[in-house]
């Protein structure tokens, strides 16, 4: 019941070929039949379809502009906080970096203990603190997390 069943097909662009058909090309040749009978309208259609789309572009944000409040307080207000939430994300990609840079760091020097055939006093006492920055670093925060 679990079993995989093995598949033939090696691309992903046969298995969309052979579960279609040939209906992609049946509607290629017909739009091809559709251009070459009728190509003053498929353009006219086409021009119409542009500047009602650069009507559409131009009417409807005025229309929106004209809803909202027009508040120089509000607006300087939202000016003020527009690159909070910038700022706070490269702030805080700037303390990962750090954090990862510390953490490369420690991974080299106890590397580089571990290779050693003795350990002294000092030597295990850095372990302890290094399985201490660990145990802090890799504690998991939800104000860093992304929504």
């Amino acid at each position: 019941m679990f079993r995989k069943t093995p598949s033939s097909e090696k691309l992903p662009s046969e298995a969309l070929r052979n579960e279609l058909g040939n209906l992609p090309t049946k509607a290629k040749n017909r739009l091809v039949h559709l251009l070459k009978t009728y190509p003053g309208q498929c353009f006219a259609g086409m021009l119409i379809s542009l500047m009602l789309s650069a009507l559409l572009a131009f009417v409807i944000p005025i229309n929106l502009r004209t809803e909202q409040t027009n508040n120089p307080r509000q607006l300087m207000n939202e000016i003020k906080n527009l690159g909070s939430g910038m700022t706070d994300e490269v702030r805080s990609l700037f303390k990962i970096q750090e954090e990862v840079k510390k953490m490369a760091k420690l991974k080299k020097d106890v590397e580089s203990i571990m290779e050693k055939d003795y350990l002294d006093a000092g030597d295990s006492l850095f372990l302890e603190n290094a399985l201490r920055q660990l145990k802090n670093n890799n504690h998991l925060n939800p104000v860093d997390d992304e929504d």
